[in-house]
C-alpha cells in the first residue's frame, strides 16, 4: 500500500475538432522516476533517487511524502493497470486525439503552465469487437 495524490493529470479523448469525447478514468498517481526520457535537457538528473514505488510513494503509516519527478525522468504506468485506458466502445471511427494535461485543476504551483498540454494524433477504426487504432508518425516517433 502507497499513497497517490490527485490533481497531477488527466487523460482525454478529443474529436478532430479537439472536443472531448471520452475522458479516462485515471485520477490519482504516486510519482517515481521509473523512466529515463531526455537527458539531454538542461538541469537533467542522470541519478534520481525515487525510481521505484518503495521510495517514492511512501508506506501507509508515512506523515509526509514527498513526490517528485526529475529534470529528464518520467512515470510511466502500463496499459494493464486501471484507469489507463479509454472506454471507445460508443465511438464512431475517425481522426481523434490523446490530450494528456498535466495539472488540470491548477492547483500545483508551476513557473509556467505554458506545457502542460501535449496532442497524440489516432485514427480508430475496425469493426465493433475487432477495433483498430493506428498512431500515425510523429517527428522521430513511429508507433506502427
Amino acid at each position: 500500500m502507497h499513497w497517490h495524490f490527485t490533481d497531477f493529470a488527466s487523460y482525454r479523448l478529443l474529436k478532430a475538432d479537439k472536443k472531448e469525447t471520452v475522458r479516462s478514468g485515471k485520477e490519482a498517481f504516486c510519482l517515481a522516476n521509473t523512466d529515463a526520457i531526455d537527458y539531454t535537457v538542461k538541469n537533467a538528473n542522470w541519478h534520481p533517487y525515487n525510481t521505484d514505488l518503495a521510495t517514492a510513494c511512501g508506506e501507509e503509516n508515512s506523515i509526509s511524502v514527498r513526490e517528485v519527478l526529475d529534470v529528464g525522468s518520467g512515470d510511466t504506468y502500463t496499459q494493464d493497470l486501471p484507469g489507463q485506458s479509454f472506454d471507445i466502445t460508443g465511438v464512431p471511427n475517425g481522426t481523434y486525439y490523446i490530450q494528456v494535461l498535466a495539472n488540470p485543476e491548477k492547483r500545483l504551483k508551476e513557473t509556467s503552465l505554458d506545457n502542460n498540454s501535449a496532442l497524440r494524433k489516432i485514427v480508430l477504426g475496425g469493426k465493433p469487437g475487432k477495433r483498430t487504432v493506428t498512431v500515425p508518425a510523429h517527428d522521430l516517433v513511429n508507433a506502427n
